[in-house]
């Protein structure tokens, strides 16, 4: 009988003890605490987060809200929202920050002096099946329908060498890089992997006033079928194509060019026929064949 009282006292003893150790354990888990970080100050949107916006303070990991982040590493250098900023003594969410490629406006702040942004969308075989990707660079390429009568004539050429793309996107405006290569944290912590989206079908370029012209005039009602074909640029190919001017029957900005209304001549036409008050008629400019490059003397007295 006095084996069978020691034995559930021990029993007793090892329930109380373990309870209590269990307890212990609970209560250091729940207090133990970890450096988190606030932000010092009103943080407005669109802008980079620097060490001195931070304050840093321990508290207890229980009760925490998911999604923060504790890794100081992980906030400076990163930038809040183009919508939105953080009012101070706010934690800092995964999904509250974004690095610069993930801003809006990414490939704005991309641009170097002198250049401006040019946005198009590509379908699959303009975008070279997913080989025009952010920073590098292109050919760019235009092709479109020559109408003389009742004839039609394809006509293609090349516009531009090694312009520089700042930006691939979806139909969503995200970044199609980011899209494939970045997982996400929900508002629960939980990490989500995204649905992949192999290839662009918005593509901005870093040019030139020129360039922009150019680009955006070879997409107008001028030309019939008018499309641009972006082609990853070969470092190592001889350069052939300048700004302006014909250097071979593959430039075709002059082409181009002859379809542009000149300006000046319309206003001061306007100002004649409105001082005469007749109409005014814009007569069409030349035909793509008195701008290719015309065959030499020599060289038609050979093929005669």
């Amino acid at each position: 009988m006095n084996k069978r009282r020691l034995l559930a006292v021990m029993m007793s003893a090892i329930v109380v003890i373990g309870f209590v150790g269990i307890s212990e354990y609970r209560v250091r888990t729940e207090l133990k605490s970890t450096v988190v970080y606030f932000a010092k100050q009103d943080i407005p949107a669109h802008t980079e987060i620097t060490e001195s916006m931070l304050e840093a303070i321990d508290l207890p990991l229980k009760g925490l809200p998911p999604g923060i982040i504790y890794n100081k590493k992980d906030i400076v250098g990163k930038f809040t929202q183009v919508q939105y900023g953080l009012a101070q003594n706010s934690y800092f969410f995964q999904s509250k920050i974004v690095t610069q490629d993930e801003l809006m406006d990414a490939a704005r702040l991309k641009l170097h002096d002198g250049q401006v942004l040019w946005t198009g969308s590509v379908n699959l075989v303009e975008a070279s099946a997913g080989n025009v990707l952010p920073d590098t660079d292109v050919d760019i390429w235009f092709s479109a329908v020559e109408t003389e009568g009742m004839d039609s004539k394809w006509v293609i050429g090349k516009m531009y060498e090694g312009v520089r793309v700042v930006s691939a996107k979806n139909k969503k405006a995200e970044d199609i890089v980011t899209k494939n290569t970045t997982n996400t944290v929900n508002s629960n912590g939980e990490t989500t992997t995204p649905k992949k989206e192999l290839y662009p079908t918005v593509v901005q370029l870093a040019v030139e006033d020129e360039q922009y012209q150019m680009l955006t005039a070879s997409l107008s009602n001028a030309f019939k079928d008018g499309n641009i074909i972006l082609v990853p640029h070969n470092k190592d190919a001889k350069a052939g194509i300048p700004e302006l001017g014909v250097t071979g029957e593959f430039d075709i900005k002059q082409y181009i060019k002859s379809k542009q209304l000149n300006l000046s001549d319309f206003i001061a036409k306007n100002k004649e026929s409105a001082a005469s008050g007749t109409g005014v008629t814009i007569t069409s400019t030349e035909t793509l064949a008195d701008i290719l490059p015309q065959k030499s003397n020599q060289t038609k007295g050979e093929e005669n």
